[in-house]
């Protein structure tokens, strides 16, 4: 444990609080001597926040010096601090400078050390009289509630998109409250933050205009006091993160990944991740995300486009390998093709979606595959250029009921034409749950009739289809 934490926590907190210390000092004569301390510090107020028994410690260096007010007849030798926690047993620190003429003191601290989290600290005045010596000590042990927060930064923020949502954590369940303060174009404006546990997500701050950048910070809230906030960046400055619709970086044939990153940290981001072998010599890949609501961005019409992105250098053929070097320097997952490409859907829209990539002359579908917990469509390319993200129309209802309506043990019925994550309930007459089935890959789900491994009561049955954001209902029967 760096014990400078420990000069910064009391000093500001009596600096601010305005707090002495007095203790009665017994001389060989029945007179009774009282000694004070006083403090001041150099850092503005509105940059600490603190009350009587709790400081959130925001800097890594400061500087402070105070005062001794004592009896004539009572010498100070020296100034400390006395602290205690669950990492640290018990250390004593002096100050930086001593003056015993006229009873002055300062500090330079540098380097905090922000842990832990929870500390005790008393301050202490050596003394010494004509016939005695000892410490002088604050009257109580004050507590230190020092929360960390972690945050990975957005990157840059889309401007199409244009929907900040910030995720992270906090170290300890005294952080009653989390938000963010945004800064942009120099207006403050403030957004929630919702707590789960230790977990925060804020809500959706939808950026207005076109700035060329947006700063944030985090102020995480102690015992629910408004007086006691910690902020990250723990130096009170502001993240910032550019408006940018792409990104750039250097690939070599060794192979590596490029990511676009997503201002919503509730889903995933847009990456190529190029194999070793993909390309045979360095290239600078970018991947620029176009509106797809303007036409001109297209190189020829396409409908139901959600998402339109470029990777550059358009056109690009990557390395072609044959079977057995493909074996050999891709894993056989991805011997389709030569690099991985994911790509963010958007927030707002549900449903079912497909890649397509124009191969200069027109679009073509992609085989692809949807994670719907991150918004996210992949495939795998072997060709850089255009790649649009279609939201597929929806099927007839009929396309997805099953083509039976009755049937027995050891036969099933099918519900068709699913997309991974639809999934199928099936209900009694009376409301409850039979069993709840969910498709991990196109095509068709089953059910056996069975509930918990046994064959359910003849009867009548409800089943709910959920797929491509809508619910299909319907009835079947089963008999024994």
């Amino acid at each position: 444990m760096n014990k400078k934490i420990l000069f910064t926590s009391l000093i500001l907190f009596f600096a601010f609080c305005g707090f002495s210390s007095a203790a009665e000092v017994g001389l060989n004569s029945p007179a009774v001597f009282r000694a004070e301390i006083h403090f001041s510090n150099e850092i503005p107020p509105l940059n600490v926040l603190h009350d009587q028994q709790t400081y959130v410690l925001q800097f890594s260096s400061f500087t402070a010096d105070g005062r001794v007010v004592a009896d004539s007849r009572i010498t100070i030798d020296s100034v400390e601090l006395q602290y205690s926690s669950d990492t640290v047993n018990f250390v004593t620190y002096s100050t930086s400078f001593y003056n015993a003429l006229d009873k002055t003191f300062s500090f330079f601290v540098d380097n905090i050390d922000m842990s832990p989290s929870l500390g005790f600290y008393r301050f202490a005045v050596e003394y010494s009289t004509p016939g005695a010596n000892g410490l002088i000590y604050s009257s109580n042990w004050f507590d230190v509630k020092n929360p960390k927060i972690s945050h990975v930064h957005i990157e840059r923020v889309s401007p199409i998109q244009k929907a900040i949502v910030l995720k992270g954590d906090v170290s300890d369940s005294f952080v009653s409250k989390v938000d963010i303060e945004y800064k942009i174009d120099e207006n403050l404006n403030v957004s929630s933050a919702g707590l789960a546990g230790l977990k925060f997500t804020s809500d959706i701050k939808y950026v207005e205009d076109n700035p060329d950048f947006v700063e944030y910070r985090i102020r995480a809230y102690v015992d629910g006091s408004a007086d006691k906030v910690k902020y990250y960046p723990y130096d009170m400055s502001y993240i910032n993160a550019p408006v940018s619709s792409f990104t750039a970086k250097n690939i070599t044939p060794d192979g590596d990944t490029i990511i676009l990153d997503n201002e919503d940290q509730r889903y995933g981001n847009s990456r190529i991740t190029f194999y070793a072998g993909a390309l045979t010599s360095d290239v600078l890949v970018s991947i620029t995300e176009l509106d797809h609501k303007d036409p001109a961005n297209f190189p020829s019409h396409i409908q139901n486009a959600v998402k339109l992105y470029v990777i550059e250098p358009e056109g690009l053929e990557l390395n072609s390998l044959s079977p057995e070097q493909l074996v050999k320097k891709i894993s056989p997952k991805s011997i389709n093709g030569l690099a991985n490409l994911i790509l963010y859907q958007g927030n707002e829209k549900n449903g079912r979606f497909q890649i397509k990539h124009h191969n200069g002359s027109e679009w073509i579908d992609m085989e692809t595959t949807q994670d719907l917990a991150s918004k996210t469509v992949s495939t795998s390319i072997s060709r850089l250029g255009y790649y649009a993200i279609a939201q597929l129309s929806s099927n007839p209802d009929n396309d997805y009921r099953p083509l039976e309506r009755a049937f027995r043990p050891g036969e099933t019925i099918e519900f068709r034409s699913l997309q991974a994550g639809d999934s199928v309930t099936i209900y009694n007459l009376r409301g409850q749950q039979i069993t709840r089935l969910t498709a991990s890959s196109s095509g068709n789900l089953a059910w056996d009739g069975k509930k918990n491994g046994s064959y359910v009561e003849s009867g009548s049955y409800i089943y709910q289809i959920k797929t491509n954001g809508k619910v299909i209902s319907g009835s079947l029967a089963f008999f024994r």
